[in-house]
């Protein structure tokens, strides 16, 4: 699926003064390996509005852009939680740095429930967010399994939370996989990058 732009310019006395820029299919959503892409301008809008319109517990995601891309609202994995069930998210080939709009409130992706939950990243970096509790990219109330796919490591970095792991908070087990954790800070407990609670920790690099 081919990424659309549509440009305009704004000229007051023969001067151009703002550039609007209008993107469409900026995330592709399949339900199955290698079955046909649906477009959509967000995560969120591919896991809400999306799986909709085209339901799976396993959807797959990809970037169309080597861009930067702003996510403005928080993301809820709890339909994709529990066994046989996972999100895979990968990001452009030159790789896709995902962002937090200044309206966005909460962590990027949570779960509420005690199911576990498998994440399968690829060519990805989350970076600029903060929450004013825990997990200000990804909180879990079950156990994280986190997946780098691609040939670089998932990067974490520049994240903050006031409460327990800047980037990530779990309340079970948890199990990294190549990922990559550069200055995030949680500023009154601890995890600066990951915080666990009461749970096994893996890490493989």
């Amino acid at each position: 699926m081919e990424n659309y732009h549509k440009i305009f310019f704004i000229f007051i006395r023969r001067q151009p003064v703002g550039v609007v820029v209008c993107v469409w299919g900026v995330v592709d959503l399949q339900t199955t390996p290698g079955g046909t892409n649906y477009a959509y301008g967000s995560i969120h809008e591919a896991l809400t509005t999306g799986l909709g319109a085209h339901t799976t517990t396993t959807p797959i995601l990809t970037f169309t852009a080597a861009a930067d891309t702003v996510e403005t609202q928080s993301v809820s994995l709890d339909s994709f939680a529990g066994f046989g069930k996972s999100v895979t998210i990968a990001g452009a080939s030159g790789g896709t740095t995902i962002i937090p709009a200044p309206t966005l409130s909460g962590s990027l992706f949570s779960t509420s429930s005690n199911n576990a939950l498998t994440l399968n990243l690829s060519s990805l970096t989350f970076t600029g967010f903060s929450y004013i509790y825990s997990g200000s990219v990804l909180s879990t109330s079950g156990a994280l399994t986190l997946n780098s796919t691609g040939t670089n490591p998932v990067t974490f970095t520049g994240n903050s939370s006031n409460g327990q792991g800047g980037a990530i908070y779990t309340s079970r087990d948890v199990t990294l996989t190549d990922t990559q954790f550069i200055n995030n800070t949680a500023t009154r407990y601890s995890g600066g990058a990951v915080h666990t609670y009461l749970c096994w920790w893996q890490f493989y690099l």
